[in-house]
């Protein structure tokens, strides 16, 4: 019998490429730390897409096991139960693709096994080959594309799925997205709610997103049916934002320069740095420059956000707070973040 090829990818991009029918598929996770990890496995599995894809022929061949590698420091959570439960969500979840018009359907498992080492704080995920031939025609067949950091960078679990579904659609239709609301409910993974409530949902992530800054904007309108004040369908009109216009392109270019060259640093050197930086300009106590240096998108979000702040891109009136934000802790008894009249 012919053993199986074993891959194991761990490389983590910027950049996520999802394909479509992943976008559109009820999601697989309940909770906020299995949607974390969600996204993470995608941004490897895109990393890989063409050279390794191609390379070790992952796509419907069985004798190739392919397992993604999560480190604990990418997702930001080092507690144990936590984590245990996030797992066990995935472990046991479905995937579902649906075409109402068609009346055709597809569910499976596409994380089979999933393992954790707490000495290594490695998260082992085996991926299905179902999961992994959404890869297959990803060019022809249509895929999203979006920052892992922007997505992560947001605080709750429906405004990232809602910033994934409309990356999506920005450039469709002149980014006019109009969907039946108890599809968008089903894809959402909030289909137990009422219908009114996902409307305040909506309206909570679009004033998150102005908020956190993410360059992607949408407006709505709820549509209702003829014959009574039910509501039928929702429609996103989705814009791309730009940077900011008054900003110079001297300023821009020397942070993207300083932030190349923070990027170039091994891990210890930027753990170090960003140590110093907290100390220095933040009102952060140390287990929280801890949690920040353990993670590797915590420190790289810290640095790009202070490089903008130090550079006057960005004008927080209180640097701490908006920090904080930022990296999606505003939780202050999470956080503990030392008021002035602390001792």
């Amino acid at each position: 019998m012919k053993k199986n090829k074993l891959v194991k990818i761990q490389t983590i991009g910027e950049h996520t490429y999802e394909p479509m029918s992943i976008v559109c598929a009820i999601p697989p996770y309940e909770s906020s730390l299995a949607q974390k990890i969600y996204f993470c496995i995608l941004n490897k599995l895109s990393v890989v897409r063409n050279d390794e894809f191609i390379q070790y022929n992952l796509f419907g061949n069985e004798n190739v096991l392919t397992k993604v590698l999560i480190y604990i420091s990418e997702i930001g959570e080092t507690h144990y139960n936590r984590i245990k439960e996030a797992a066990d969500q995935l472990a046991n979840s479905k995937l579902t693709w649906t075409d109402k018009d068609k009346k055709d359907f597809k569910i499976f498992s596409p994380f089979p096994s999933i393992q954790y080492k707490q000495r290594t704080g490695i998260i082992e995920i085996t991926i299905n080959q179902d999961m992994l031939s959404a890869y297959r025609d990803i060019i022809k067949k249509g895929y999203t594309r979006y920052k892992l950091n922007d997505i992560l960078g947001l605080q709750k679990l429906y405004s990232r799925r809602l910033f994934e579904l409309l990356s999506a659609h920005v450039n469709l239709n002149n980014g006019v997205y109009s969907v039946d609301i108890e599809y968008f409910k089903d894809v959402m993974g909030c289909s137990h709610l009422e219908t009114r409530n996902v409307a305040q949902i909506v309206k909570f992530c679009q004033q998150e997103w102005k908020e956190t800054g993410v360059l992607l904007a949408f407006e709505y309108t709820t549509l209702t049916k003829e014959t009574s004040k039910r509501i039928s369908h929702i429609e996103f009109r989705i814009t791309k934002l730009e940077e900011e216009t008054d900003l110079s392109t001297k300023q821009i270019n020397e942070v993207k320069r300083i932030v190349a060259q923070f990027d170039a640093l091994d891990t210890n050197k930027k753990s170090e740095l960003v140590k110093v930086l907290c100390r220095r300009g933040y009102n952060f106590k140390e287990a929280q420059i801890l949690t920040i240096i353990k993670s590797k998108i915590l420190l790289a979000r810290f640095f790009d956000i202070h490089t903008k702040i130090e550079k006057g891109i960005i004008q927080p009136v209180e640097k701490t707070p908006y920090m904080a934000k930022c990296l999606g802790f505003t939780d202050k008894s999470k956080w503990n973040i030392k008021d002035d009249d602390d001792e």
